[in-house]
């Protein structure tokens, strides 16, 4: 296996089992049953989760310049690690709140931010496509969650899921380490330098930003309530749990995909194309629903993965691979703010109406203000 090669790999490793996160939905029932808490106060746990893993992001060019790729490694997979066992021997809500929200939120986004870097510097030529990889792995890691925890739940119960997820995560780090340590890569990329006085354009940051935020929010509050949106039309709990595993397959897809067409032509349609067709489908599901939540779930799922892949892609196209650690981190904050608002509004519009109708209505609004940033985006110039 070529130098590359092993970089790829062991950012992808890393990924597919960080990308666990986003697959909670399948533990609001659990949360809600374990702790006595409401739809809306078991979305904060991953809404905090995110929060914590945007500020990770937005800070993790600090430690790419100071520590190696295995050190950085160790701490992403440790905190992790630690975050989840004490999720697993929680006993109140707050105790799985710093244990899975904090820990392992702060955990996931530094060793997100971590795998990007990797997978742009393996592959510079073909970043895009590197950084798809990269992202579909994270998408597919709710899809691996979904079924470790069929798997678990119901003989072990959360904290069953939370202990193996640990040990999965410990396993991950020897991987990678392995995977780095006896090749070149570590010399390569000892420590992976950042600029942190990029000159670029603020309107063409903004427009990155908001577009990232409305597109980030329709996703996240769709996907974050996945399993739930399905129950709620009628779905029953294998196929609730079959539908987080099916989008969790759908989002990688999405960001291969899209890395593939960023590559190939460039990243100005795909910031309005791809919001524009999550509106559309959303709402198309309020319209139809039945037996098209699934596939119309998957495939906005497919649309988000595109998104997360392009954004970063184009980042880096734009201000340089050295630059992009920093612009990225500044841009994922909407992100963050997405991760924070989309399923705590999905969790209280189900709270207030027992229907999932208005959030995907407002999800779908909000990627068509996407839209028109994506249009913006593609007219500024880096300065």
């Amino acid at each position: 296996m070529s130098k590359s090669a092993r970089g790829l790999a062991a950012a992808g490793i890393l990924t597919l089992v960080l990308g666990t996160v986003h697959g909670f939905s399948v533990l609001l029932e659990p949360l809600e049953s374990d702790f006595y808490l409401s739809r809306a106060q078991a979305s904060v746990f991953y809404s905090l989760a995110l929060l914590c893993l945007t500020i990770a992001v937005l800070g993790s060019h600090y430690l790419f310049s100071r520590f190696s790729v295995v050190v950085n490694a160790a701490i992403a997979c440790g905190i992790g690690a630690l975050g989840l066992c004490i999720a697993a021997l929680a006993k109140t809500a707050w105790e799985f709140g710093l244990g899975y929200s904090v820990l392992f939120g702060l955990a996931n986004g530094f060793g997100y931010a971590l795998s990007l870097q990797l997978a742009a510097r393996s592959y510079p030529e073909r970043r895009g496509l590197a950084i798809g990889a990269v992202t579909a792995l994270y998408a597919v890691g709710a899809s691996f969650f979904a079924m470790v925890t069929g798997m678990v739940l119901e003989p072990f119960g959360l904290s069953g899921v939370m202990g193996g997820m640990a040990a999965i995560l410990s396993l991950a780090l020897v991987i990678v380490v392995i995977l780095v340590c006896p090749t070149d890569i570590s010399k390569r990329y000892p420590k992976l330098e950042s600029k942190d006085d990029v000159r670029g354009s603020a309107r063409l940051q903004i427009c990155l930003w908001i577009g990232y935020l409305g597109a980030c929010t329709a996703g996240l509050a769709v996907l974050g309530h996945a399993a739930a949106i399905v129950r709620s039309s009628g779905g029953s709990e294998n196929e609730s749990l079959s539908a987080v595993i099916v989008i969790g397959f759908a989002t990688g897809l999405g960001g291969i995909a899209a890395g593939w067409l960023n590559d190939r032509y460039g990243y100005k349609r795909l910031l309005i194309l791809l919001p524009g067709l999550t509106g559309g489908v959303l709402i198309l599901i309020t319209l139809v629903g039945g037996e098209l939540v699934i596939p119309g779930l998957a495939i906005a799922g497919g649309l988000y993965g595109a998104t997360i892949t392009v954004v970063p892609a184009a980042i880096s196209q734009l201000f340089g691979i050295s630059g992009s650690a920093v612009i990225y981190g500044r841009v994922m904050t909407a992100w963050g703010v997405a991760a924070l608002c989309g399923p705590m509004i999905g969790g209280f519009g189900y709270d207030l109406t027992g229907r999932y109708t208005a959030t995907l209505l407002l999800a779908a609004a909000v990627a068509f203000v996407a839209v028109v940033a994506g249009q913006q985006t593609g007219k500024t110039r880096v300065q």
